[in-house]
């Protein structure tokens, strides 16, 4: 057996040691608990004098004996305030010269943080300063509770105990429990300290700490977040156990050593950063010789998101992996799945007028298909005038790229390209109508590599006309008893731009565009410039809305269909043409409906009208009661006969989050494909919450992508069977840490989706 990692273990060894030590940095504060699981109750006053302010004192008492300036002493049933503090005890004295009131016999003292019970209690009435002996104690309206020998309170600034028992369980509930020789709180810092601490489970002392610190409020604050076990059959058994170090306010850093059973010690760091008008993380896991492959194994990613003064913006998204098999054997932390990483950079310029850029990109493919060319660099630019003739708008675009390859023997070149345009937008209070002309003008400067179908020097000239009309009607009608407003909303646009041959330009950065409804009124079907479709034809659409009298969008449905006056001849190498052959494109559908107020039904289609077949489908039905309680059925279709798609997709799924009792919630997924006749994921996952404590348990098998060694994908994927575990401790910040189920129903590889549209 491999010797463990020392640093790791001693970092696992202090995080299992302080299960409860969490950042609330973590903590979801929208999910409250049921109050069924906690209930606290109000606190009840003492029965004690008024007064008008803080330094007035009331006594009440049976008897009372007074030497004038000197002693006071009082007996029988004292009661005392001294503005919010408040105090009941057997006896009492009064040091009339120095200020000190001291209780003794059954005392009960009150004040706006802490309930008090004990046999003694000292307080000076000018700096409220109070020392309590043998105390037993809880907190006003939150759960805690304890006990401590002796107890001193500044209310401005701290509280300290000594020999002290702190739980956040309700009374009668020995759930878990810290004994310490001391624990002291700094109000100012919202911030405790306890030493020489016992962790006790049910009164039953678990392990030893001789010093950890933990938050009483709602700041970031450093310290351990809560750990996660996970046994898979890829991995072994996994445990996480992050770390929260909040350096500054305006950067922080979470490390998390990661110890699985199969394959050693990764540590993965996330660091977060606001600073000179930049917002950005970066991220590194790095797992030193697996002992599954033998190799190191890393992965790197950077986001930012900027800007310099009020024009410049500065943007970044990076990311890189060791191997094909990363995020398929290790998961990531950082970022989701995918086999395609962008890399990118880019610095934008805007004001009134102009947009201009500079980009870098570039694409890490995992697996043997060949990477997109790298973009290194792309200047683009684009500005808009009005001319004050009417509204008619000059407009120009232009860019500037230039195309790399990784492989020597791939055609490289650069692009140059500017389109003038002339706009003259029409509207009335019931419609538009926007006219458009464009003039795309394209060089090509291609070292083609000895590809014989390209051409060194390639100069395109197309001209576009783009027309484009809308009306929008409304009504007043009654649909099953309620009043609702419909509105009706047809447009129609023309386009048109002749057909040119461009087999002799390589392809640099484009790819077949959705042709769903909004995609039917595009001037494009292409992205990037490389093809640039033909077209004379003329799209048709129209969107009905139905509003209730909150003016809350009920149901909307939108159809739209292009038909062609004349076929395009311009396609993308490798995809089939016939598609182009028909006079009209598919019948884009799109429909969303709020059924009732929890009841919801997505739906979109690509239908092509000549076969009645349906291209692409997607549809979900989600009812969704109330906040916590969710459950949603989804399907979605899709050929890959237009380009937009390697591969058919028949896949049914359902999502499902509900609570079973009070305490007990339940999460299941579940996604099946249809076309290959397999599971792609099921998940299964409880989670229990106590009051001072939750658990959390989820079983999860799913389907990878696994690349052989010469990078072609396995057609048969790989099985991961998984348990994940997670035990939360509730408390040590003085608040209700809130439910984290919510987490399981966004974890895996398909997270949950809210697909609904409606504006309401």
């Amino acid at each position: 057996m491999t010797n463990p990692n020392p640093l790791l273990l001693c970092c696992t060894s202090i995080a299992l040691l302080s299960l409860s030590i969490k950042s609330y940095a973590d903590i979801d504060v929208s999910q409250p608990l049921p109050g069924s699981i906690c209930y606290i109750p109000p606190t009840v006053p003492l029965d004690t004098p008024t007064t008008t302010n803080n330094q007035q004192i009331a006594v009440n008492s049976q008897n009372a004996k007074l030497v004038q300036g000197k002693q006071a002493e009082f007996t029988g049933d004292v009661a005392a305030s001294q503005g919010q503090r408040h105090m009941q005890s057997d006896r009492a004295s009064l040091n009339q010269q120095d200020q000190i009131l001291i209780a003794q016999g059954h005392v009960r003292y009150q004040d706006k943080v802490l309930n008090v019970k004990s046999d003694k209690i000292e307080t000076n009435l000018k700096s409220h300063a109070t020392s309590i002996s043998h105390a037993e104690y809880d907190f006003n309206g939150q759960n805690g509770r304890g006990s401590a020998k002796s107890l001193q309170v500044d209310p401005d600034k701290a509280m300290a105990m000594e020999q002290a028992v702190y739980t956040p369980c309700p009374p009668g509930d020995e759930s878990w429990s810290i004994n310490a020789s001391s624990i002291h709180i700094d109000k100012n810092r919202n911030w405790a300290v306890a030493r020489n601490a016992v962790f006790h489970v049910h009164n039953v002392p678990v392990f030893y700490l001789p010093y950890f610190s933990y938050p009483i409020s709602n700041k970031r604050e450093t310290g351990f977040l809560y750990p996660q076990f996970t046994s898979s059959s890829k991995n072994g058994f996994d445990l996480k156990t992050p770390f929260y170090w909040n350096m500054a306010p305006n950067y922080d850093v979470t490390l998390t050593p990661r110890e699985m059973s199969k394959r050693g010690q990764q540590l993965t760091t996330n660091f977060r950063y606001l600073a000179a008008g930049q917002e950005g993380e970066l991220d590194y896991e790095y797992l030193p010789n697996d002992r599954v492959n033998g190799e190191n194994r890393s992965l790197i990613h950077w986001q930012n998101n900027g800007r310099i003064g009020s024009h410049w913006q500065l943007l970044s998204n990076y990311s890189h992996v060791s191997d094909n098999n990363y995020f398929s054997d290790l998961g990531s932390l950082s970022m989701s799945s995918t086999d395609q990483l962008l890399q990118q950079g880019q610095v934008n310029y805007r004001d009134a007028t102009w947009n201009a850029g500079l980009l870098l990109n570039n694409y890490q493919i995992l697996g043997s298909t060949h990477a997109p060319h790298q973009v290194l660099p792309e200047l683009h630019f684009s500005g808009l005038w009005d001319t004050g003739l009417g509204s008619l708008q000059v407009g120009l675009k232009g860019q500037m790229s230039n195309f790399t390859d990784s492989d020597p023997t791939v055609y490289t070149g650069q692009r140059y390209h500017m389109e003038p345009t002339l706009i003259l937008p029409l509207s009335i209070p019931g419609g538009y109508l926007n006219n458009q002309i464009s003039l795309l003008q394209t060089y090509y400067d291609q070292n083609t590599k000895g590809d014989t179908q390209l051409k060194t020097h390639v100069s395109r000239t197309l001209p576009e006309y783009r027309v484009k009309a809308g009306l929008n009607f409304d009504r007043n009608l009654t649909w099953l008893g309620n009043a609702y407003q419909q509105t009706f909303e047809p447009q129609v646009q023309y386009l048109y731009i002749p057909y040119k041959n461009q087999s002799d330009i390589g392809i640099y950065d484009s790819a077949a565009l959705e042709q769903d409804y909004f995609g039917m009124f595009r001037d494009r079907r292409f992205s990037g410039l490389d093809r640039i479709a033909d077209a004379n034809q003329v799209t048709a659409g129209a969107t009905t809305r139905f509003l209730n009298a909150n003016n809350e969008e009920k149901l909307r449905l939108s159809v739209a269909q292009i038909f062609y006056l004349q076929p395009s001849r311009v396609h993308l190498p490798n995809v089939s043409s016939t598609a182009n052959n028909s006079d009209r494109s598919a019948l884009a559908l799109e429909g969303d409906m709020n059924i009732t107020h929890d009841w919801f039904f997505h739906s979109g289609l690509q239908v092509n009208d000549d076969t009645g077949k349906v291209n692409k489908g997607n549809a979900a039905l989600e009812w969704h009661p109330t906040k916590n309680k969710l459950a949603q059925l989804n399907y979605r279709y899709g050929k890959p006969n237009d380009g937009t798609l390697s591969d058919e997709i028949n896949q049914i799924g359902m999502k499902v989050s509900w609570p079973l009792r009070p305490n007990v919630h339940f999460i299941g997924s579940y996604y099946r494909d249809l076309y290959l006749h397999r599971n792609i994921e099921s998940i299964l996952g409880v989670q229990y919450d106590a009051c001072c404590w939750a658990f959390q348990v989820a079983f999860q098998r799913s389907l990878s992508t696994h690349y052989e060694a010469n990078g072609q994908t396995d057609p048969l994927g790989e099985i991961d069977n998984s348990i994940h575990f997670q035990f939360i401790l509730k408390g040590l910040g003085f608040s209700d840490d809130s439910s984290t189920y919510r987490k399981m129903m966004n974890s895996g590889r398909l997270p949950y989706g809210h697909p609904f549209y409606l504006n309401n």
